[in-house]
């Protein structure tokens, strides 16, 4: 298993070369626990990625919340929080003023 492991994380460091190679901007998606402690499978993603987007759809009681994370993003300054979003008509809101509704990792969530 070890070595598939290390094969995995060979090839996706060789992937995101290839994509900083022919200057591509790519999105990377994985789906992760309600509360994630880790992002990917393999650590090795979240550490060559220039930036980490986080989406949350939160769950207290019977009302749901999205709110965004910029956990990283190499050469810019961002909040350091989770913060609410809606995506509208307008496309994609960000609130980053606003407390998410309930709060992560909070009991009934």
């Amino acid at each position: 298993m070890l070595v598939l492991t290390n094969l995995i994380e060979l090839y996706i460091e060789q992937l995101f070369r290839f994509f900083e190679k022919i200057k591509a901007t790519t999105f990377l998606i994985t789906e992760t626990e309600q509360i994630p402690k880790i992002f990917s499978t393999t650590g090795v993603e979240e550490f060559l990625a220039d930036g980490v987007i986080v989406l949350y759809n939160i769950k207290r009681g019977n009302v749901r919340e999205n709110a965004i994370e910029v956990l990283k993003l190499r050469g810019a300054k961002h909040k350091k929080k989770i913060v609410p979003m809606q995506i509208s008509d307008r496309g994609v809101e960000v609130f980053p003023e606003q407390e998410v509704y309930g709060g992560i990792g909070k009991e009934g969530i």
